[in-house]
This record gives structure tokens, sequence and C-alpha cells, in this order.
């Protein structure tokens, strides 16, 4: 569940609680993406939680991170109760988080340096997602980008400030360090590594199971196993779609508004020029000179870059500005100004010197208003549909924080309810056999099991793309049950037997790894200890090669020195498997080039991490940090008793 958690508080490419995330943000801030940067600053006149410096995190910051971690875990798939959060660390994941955010906040203002209503102004205008077809920023499209990741305007104005400070105090910290090769070697031997095995099955169902348990030793292993045969908590939840298509009839735009974006357009539609280049850069001009009269005379680019082991990069479809951006004024120019299939330079490069060839010329005429007529169509349709889901939406939000019912929304905005059958958090009716989870239902389901169960205030659940939501209220909740034994007597009986012969596999696996850690060879260990009724599976495979799916058995032998065996159990519970090691083959790491880079690369990123860690640890030290332990169980306590409770 841990590992689980750390996956789901990573927002697509914003602050996370997990300090990982927080560290990437910097990285990741000039990239304008809006899916999730961590908290707001919000303040209560509560008892603080801790202290940095003279900012207090009081328990309205830390609620603020703990929904954005449920909300997040909803977005990706996950559901998680707030008690599950609780037990597996997200408290302490999320103060963490906002001890963070406040000491690079604290530490910048101590050192003069604040971050500007004007520059936040600035990183929001210049936000792509945020413009129209003009190109200029679109206030109502701003809105609709944040109503479909359920923030205000408020607080991203307030994340983009926060993950300024992370940005600015982490800028030379995040620059890539160096790496020893020796480091580096070592990780790819281990990871190249490749190990040989085999795998004996000791099966369940060649064990005899025993005599029958008696009422008593039924009733002790049915209590012991008691969650396998619950009933899981069961919610039926009322909810009401919303999409942008629903307001597709309203949307059409008027002959004036397509004229207008036409108008408003700028280069879009007038005539352009396009090329797809290839180019060969070389370190210095001597080297550049003698590639280009080759390319010249008649060798293709390819040959003449193989040649000096060298590769050559394409760029495709073209504009002159756009090429200057990816390589530099003077290859756009040069480009620009050869022929189709002709060779141009070498022209100074950002790095080094280029050799281009034309591949291809693409003259594109300009298109006139009834040309574009169907794209800006398609486009003002598209954004106005955004902007009716985006009012909507606020307009649910605000009556939802004025305290009115789902029946009320209903009401008041003319949607159509809808009410689920009483099924568990994976969607399924355990009254109904047939039952099936229906796909449709699933992010509702989601977002009705990560509230607390005696919640009933509606909420809203991020449903699909493009900013598509539910309204979505619990109507009633059933506890988990323990079905009586009377009723699964015969289902706990088959799971006694079977328990009663796994342990005797067990036995019998663990007898064979003995016998071969005393020097009998395997083939022989596992013919005596009576597990030769299947053939052992022999298998190979690398360290680099281990994915989740890889099965138990085979993940056993890297775990092991060569000619040592351990007992595994089968993930299906068909038995034991003895696995064995039977040696050990080393890869020549001074072919693998590109792999040695990319492990470079991943290493530099780890320490890049570590020394962010470190630093903001000295800087919480510096700001002298603390914490309240009693008003930080006491906030526990109040997440775990549900809204009552705060």
């Amino acid at each position: 569940m841990l590992n689980a958690f750390r996956n789901f508080t990573k927002s697509k490419v914003g602050m996370a609680v997990v300090f990982l995330v927080l560290v990437l943000i910097a990285v990741a801030f000039a990239a304008g993406d809006i899916t999730g940067i961590g908290g707001n600053r919000a303040s209560s006149p509560s008892k603080a939680i801790a202290k940095i410096g003279d900012r207090e995190i009081t328990a309205a910051d830390l609620r603020q991170r703990i929904d954005d971690i449920l909300d997040r875990a909803r977005k990706s798939g996950q559901a998680m109760t707030m008690q599950e959060l609780v037990a597996n660390g997200g408290v302490e994941y999320a103060l963490r988080d906002a001890a963070l955010s406040a000491a690079a906040e604290e530490y910048a203002r101590l050192h003069g340096v604040t971050v500007s209503s004007r520059y936040i102004d600035s990183e929001i205008a210049n936000t792509p997602e945020f413009r129209a077809v003009d190109g200029k920023f679109d206030q109502k499209r701003f809105e609709a980008a944040l109503a479909g990741v359920n923030l205000t305007p408020a607080r991203y104005r307030g994340q983009l400030s926060e993950a300024s400070y992370v940005a600015w105090i982490l800028r030379r910290d995040l620059r890539q360090p160096y790496v020893p090769d020796g480091l580096v070697n070592s990780y790819a031997t281990l990871g190249l590594e490749r190990r040989f095995g085999a795998a004996a099955l000791v099966r369940r169902t060649d064990m005899d199971p025993g005599p029958d348990p008696d009422d008593k030793a039924l009733t002790a292993f049915y209590s012991a196993n008691k969650a396998r045969y619950s009933i899981p908590e069961r919610r039926v939840l009322s909810y009401a779609l919303v999409r942008a298509d629903q307001f597709k009839a309203q949307s059409a735009p008027t002959e004036a508004e397509i004229a207008d974006a036409y108008k408003r357009s700028g280069n879009r539609y007038a005539a352009a020029e396009k090329r797809t280049v290839r180019q060969l850069v070389l370190l210095d001009q001597a080297s550049a000179t003698a590639a280009a009269n080759e390319a010249k005379g008649g060798k293709t680019l390819e040959a003449v870059a193989q040649e000096r082991k060298l590769e050559t990069a394409s760029f495709a479809s073209l504009e002159k500005a756009e090429l200057a951006a990816q390589t530099s004024q003077a290859v756009a120019d040069a480009a620009f100004g050869a022929a189709e299939g002709a060779v141009a330079g070498p022209v100074r490069g950002k790095v080094g010197w280029a050799v281009v060839r034309v591949e291809k010329v693409e003259k594109i005429p300009a298109k006139s208003l009834d040309e574009a007529r169907a794209e800006l169509t398609a486009e003002l349709a598209k954004t106005k549909e955004i902007n009716a889901l985006a009012n909507l939406r606020q307009s649910i939000e605000d009556g939802i924080g004025d305290g009115r019912t789902f029946a009320e929304l209903i009401r008041d905005t003319k949607l159509t309810p809808a009410r689920t059958a009483s099924l568990t958090a994976g969607g399924v009716n355990p009254d109904d056999p047939a039952s099936k989870p229906d796909p449709a239902l699933a992010e509702i389901i989601r977002g009705g099991f990560a509230a607390a169960a005696d919640e009933r205030e509606p909420q809203l659940v991020p449903v699909g793309a493009e900013g598509g939501f539910a309204i979505v209220a619990i109507e009633g909740v059933t506890p988990a049950t323990a079905r009586p034994l009377a009723t699964v007597r015969e289902k706990v009986l088959a799971d006694y037997r079977a328990d009663q012969q796994l342990k005797k596999a067990r036995a019998i696996a663990d007898e064979i790894v003995k016998k071969i850690a005393a020097g009998t060879p395997f083939e022989r260990a596992v013919v005596e200890g009576g597990a030769n009724r299947i053939p052992a599976e022999k298998f190979q495979a690398r360290r680099s090669e281990l994915r989740p799916d890889v099965p138990p058995q085979v993940r056993a032998v890297f775990q092991l020195v060569a000619g040592k065996a351990r007992a595994v159990p089968a993930q299906d519970g068909s038995g034991v498997f003895v696995s064995y090691l039977e040696k050990i083959e080393q890869t020549d790491i001074s072919k693998e080039g590109q792999l040695l880079a990319q492990i470079r690369n991943g290493l530099g990123q780890q320490v890049t991490q570590e020394r962010a860690m470190q630093f903001f640890d000295a800087i919480k030290k510096e700001l002298k940090y603390s914490e309240n332990k009693q008003a930080l169980d006491a906030f526990k306590a109040s997440l775990l008793a549900g809204p009552g409770g705060n």
C-alpha cells in the first residue's frame, strides 16, 4: 500500500506530496502544467501543527494537501479511504511537503527574494493552454482549464508562487553532478548480469489434506481468516453527469464570431513555407567543410556521418522560425536559402558546425475565410462548450460552498440525477452473482468511496477528458460484514483443506532446499523430495529485465548465490516452488554505451534529488523548524472521525 501511495501522490508534472516530485517541479515549472502543484496557503486560527521561522503550518494548510492526495488517487484510478491514507503515512508526507514549501518561501524572503504579482501574471499570460485562437490570453479558457483540474484561480496563483520559490531556491542544486565511471559501471554490471536458474513446483493437489476438521477447528480457521468471507463496505451513490458535449447545441458560433476569429488569427492562415531538413554537426570547421564537400559531391549525408561514426538529425516540416528555435538562426538561414535536395553549409550552430541537406520543400498557400471556416467553427464551438462547462461547474461549486444538498443542486441546474445499486469500491453488487463493474461508473465510484462514510455533502468528481465531471453524493452506506459460517461452510472447508495441503507442500520444498544446501544436485534433490511430477522449468533473465509481472520463482534467483535454492509460494496458490540458481554470467559492458549513458543520467538525477533534500533540511534547521506532536495527533484523529471531527 505504501508503494501505491507513493505512486498516486505524484501529479502529472507539478508538485505533489512526495518530496521527489517537489524537487522535479523546479524543472517542470516552465512547462506551465496545471494538473496539481501542491497545497495552498490557507490560514486558520487553529493551533499550528508545525512552525518554520515566522510561518505556521495549520490544520487548514495540511487538510488541503490531504484532499489533493485523495483527488489525485481518484484520478489515477485508485480508491483510497482517509483511514488508509492516515495508516500509511499520508499525513506525514503532506506535512513534509508543506514544511518544504514553507521553508523555500521563508528562506527566499529572508534573502530578499519575492515572487511578485506581476511575475505570476506573466507566467499565466504566457501559458499556451490559456491562449485563444489568436494567441492572446483568454480569461474564459484560463478558468475552464483550472475548473477541469479542480482549481480556483486564486489557489492556482498561490501554487505558482509556491512553485516559483522552490524553483528559484533549487535552480543551482538541480544542475547534473558528475557521476564516477566506477559507480556507473557497477550499476551497469549488476543490471546486465544474466542468471540461469530453474524452478520445480511442489504441487498442492499432490498433498493429502488429512482428515476434515471438527466444528471447533473449522470455526477457529474461519475466525482467523474472517476477512476472506466478508462482504466489503457497500455504498449507494446519487450522481449527475456533466460533459462538455451537453452544451453543443448552444455553442455553435455565429458568422460574426467566425469572421472575428479569422481577423484575429494573425499569420495563422497566411501563405507559408515549410522544409524538412537533415543536419550533421561536427565540432570543428575544417571537419565540417570536408564533410560538406563530400555531401555536395554526391554522397548522402547519412553516409558521410556513418564514416565518421556520427549520426544525423532530421527536422520534419518546420517553418523557418521553428527550425531556428531548434537549431540556430544561421542553420535556418542556410536551409531556407538552398533548393530542395541541395546541401548547404557548414554554418555555425549552437554547438559546433552544421552541414544541412534540404530534403523537402512544402509551399503552403494562404487560406481564405471560407477555407478556414470549418476549422475555426470547430475551435470556437469547443471553446464555448468548455466555457459553458466551466461556468456551470463554478456555479455548482458555489452552491456546495453555500451548503446546498444534492437534491437542491439538481433542482437548480436541471441536471438528470441517477442512482447506483449498493456497490463495493470495486463496482460490484455482492447480492447479484452476475454483477460486473460498469466502466462508465468507475470514476464516480472512486469518488464516492474516497469520502468518509458519514459525509453527505455533495462533491465534484472529474469524469473523462475535457473537464467533464459529476456531482456525487453518498446516499447510503452498508458497513463491511462477515458472512455467517453456516452460509459459507463449504467454502471455508475447501480453504481449510487447501491450507493444509500448502503447509505440507511447503514442508517438502523446505526439505529440498536443505538437501541442495548440503550439496545434493538440484535435479536429484527434487526427485528425492517427490517434486518431480512436473518437469522443472528452466529460465534465464537479467536483473534489468525484472518487471512487476515477473513471477516470484524467477525473482528469487536474484537473491541467491550460485548453487543455492529457496522455497517460494506460487502466485496462484497451486503449490510451492523450489527456485534454484545455477550460474551467473557477466556481460561486457564496454559495448553498452547507450545503457551506460542512461544509468549515468539516472544516478545523476538521484544525486541531485538527494542533494536538494539535504539542502532543504539545512534550511529547516537554520530557520528553526518545529512540530507540535499533540496538534498533529489531534489532526489525524479529526481526519479519521470524518467531517464532524473537524
